[in-house]
C-alpha cells in the first residue's frame, strides 16, 4: 500500500513538472557546470598556493644555505636540514594525493623554520663588510640571499600575516625594488658582479624600507 502510494505521488509530481521538465534539466545542467567550476577553481587555486610555497621553500633553503657557509656554521644548516626535510616529504606524499590545502599547511610549517633560523643568524649581525669575499660573484651572491630573505620576508607580511597591502603607499618602494634588481641582473648577465652587488643590496635597502614604513621593526642594514 505504502509503495503504491508513493509511486503515485511520485507520478503526481512528474506531471505536476512534466510541463517544466525540459527547463528543469537546463537548469540542472548549468547547475552542475557550475558546481564543476567553482570545484575546479579551488582544486586549482590551492594546488597554486602550494607550488608557490615550495618555491619560496626552495628559495629560502638555497639563502640559508649560502648564509650558513658564508658564517662557517655547517651546523646549523644540518639542523634545519633534519627539521624541515621531513615536513617537505609529507607534504610531497599530500599533494601527490592532490591534498594540496593540507600540503600546504605543512609546507607553512617548514617556511616558518627556516625564516626563524635565519632570522637568528640575521639578529646582530654586522658581517657585512667584514666578510672577506673570494671573488665579486661570492659577494654578489650573498648579497642576493639577503634580497631573497627580506623578498620572502615581505610577501609573508602581505599574503599571510596581512599586515599590509600593495596600494599606492607602498608602490614605490616595490617599484624601487623591481628596477635595481632589473639593473642587476643585466649586469650579472655582462659578468659585472661587483657592481650588481652594489645595486641588489640598495634593493633589499628599499624592501627594509618598506618594511620600517609599514610599521614592522628590522634591525640593522
Amino acid at each position: 500500500m505504502y509503495k503504491a502510494l508513493m509511486a503515485s505521488f511520485f507520478g503526481l509530481m512528474f506531471f505536476s513538472f512534466s510541463a517544466n521538465s525540459e527547463e528543469a534539466a537546463h537548469s540542472l545542467v548549468i547547475a552542475n557546470k557550475l558546481a564543476h567550476q567553482v570545484t575546479d577553481f579551488v582544486e586549482t587555486k590551492a594546488k597554486a598556493d602550494y607550488e608557490k610555497k615550495l618555491m619560496s621553500i626552495q628559495g629560502l633553503l638555497s639563502a640559508h644555505k649560502r648564509i650558513t657557509e658564508l658564517n662557517l656554521d655547517i651546523a646549523k644548516e644540518q639542523a634545519l636540514q633534519k627539521k624541515v626535510n621531513p615536513l617537505l616529504n609529507d607534504s610531497e606524499i599530500l599533494a601527490k594525493k592532490y591534498l594540496f590545502k593540507e600540503a600546504k599547511k605543512v609546507l607553512d610549517e617548514a617556511y616558518l623554520a627556516i625564516v626563524v633560523s635565519i632570522k637568528s643568524q640575521r639578529t646582530g649581525q654586522t658581517l657585512v663588510r667584514s666578510l672577506n669575499f673570494k671573488t665579486k660573484k661570492e659577494a654578489y651572491e650573498y648579497e642576493l640571499g639577503r634580497y631573497e630573505n627580506y623578498k620572502m620576508l615581505v610577501n609573508m607580511m602581505i599574503d599571510e600575516r596581512h599586515a599590509f597591502e600593495r596600494g599606492s603607499r607602498t608602490q614605490p618602494f616595490f617599484d624601487e625594488e623591481d628596477r635595481l634588481h632589473a639593473q642587476a641582473d643585466k649586469l650579472v648577465e655582462q659578468g659585472q658582479y661587483g657592481e650588481a652587488a652594489k645595486l641588489i643590496e640598495e634593493a633589499s635597502k628599499s624592501l627594509v624600507n618598506l618594511l620600517r614604513d609599514s610599521g614592522i621593526y628590522i634591525p640593522g642594514v
